[in-house]
């Protein structure tokens, strides 16, 4: 009887209520999964966001970008960057989570030298959404966080699902868009370190002081609304993996607005 009721309690903290819950908005959702993340992962360790599927690109996008923005802000641990984690997923042929076995998964979370890595789905559910994420030990496949929880179809979704553009359609962000919107958060972002930047053919170059030290950015646009950041500085890895996150934050929700 004890050994039941320890698996059941075990079972209740890995995947957390059973019974119905109040839906949240998406923002409070990815802030919650944050959360319980850092109860379930080594401080100072690195996590690898894989892949979070849904109908959406842009929908996708943004919950992995706000996910590794509440994670690096709490500062419990370090995220890979998009850039590598694309170049990987590419490499392995990896389409979306949905498709992604663990062991494949954790597979990858190897190759990016990451301890943890996240994979998860955002699906509609009747009128709302349920956003479900998984956390996986690289080193031995094992589950550490099954989060599961209804979003709210509020005007979050609804304005990110609008903009979502038709298969083979030309996207309404154009390359200066990306570039002016880079340029503008890049002097808003370093105010403090007397930043300078300029837009050069589909970059924005810029420079600006961080603690005596210069920090050099380059952003690329690379079509549509998509672009690379590209960081050069003797700063820590840690803030510079935190510029990444916050300047791509900013710029992708300058580009919505």
């Amino acid at each position: 009887m004890k050994k039941i009721i320890g698996t059941a309690v075990l079972a209740a903290a890995l995947i957390g209520p059973l019974w119905p819950q109040e839906a949240m908005t998406l923002n409070d959702a990815i802030a919650a999964a944050a959360g319980d993340i850092q109860g379930r992962v080594r401080r100072n360790s690195k996590i690898a966001v894989l892949d979070i599927s849904s109908r959406s690109g842009r929908v996708s996008a943004y919950i992995m970008e706000e996910l590794m923005a509440e994670i690096v802000n709490e500062g419990y641990a370090t995220v890979v960057e998009r850039d590598q984690i694309e170049l990987i997923t590419k490499e392995l042929e990896f389409q979306s989570s949905a498709g992604v076995s663990d062991a494949s998964a954790a597979r990858a979370g190897k190759t990016l030298g990451a301890q943890y890595i996240i994979t998860g789905t955002f699906e509609q559910s009747g009128d709302n959404y349920r956003l479900r994420i998984k956390v996986l030990e690289t080193q031995s496949a094992a589950i550490r966080l099954m989060f599961n929880e209804t979003v709210l179809n509020d005007s979050t979704i609804s304005g990110l699902m609008s903009r979502r553009s038709a298969p083979g359609a030309v996207s309404s962000t154009s390359q200066r868009d990306v570039l002016e919107a880079a340029e503008v958060e890049i002097l808003r972002y370093f105010r403090k370190g007397n930043p300078s930047a300029a837009i050069q053919g589909n970059k924005v170059r810029a420079e600006a002081v961080y603690k005596k030290q210069i920090v050099k950015i380059e952003i690329t646009a690379t079509g549509g609304d998509n672009f690379n950041i590209d960081i050069d500085s003797r700063a820590k890895n840690k803030d510079i993996a935190q510029w990444k996150v916050t300047l791509r934050k900013r710029i992708e929700r300058r580009l919505r607005e």
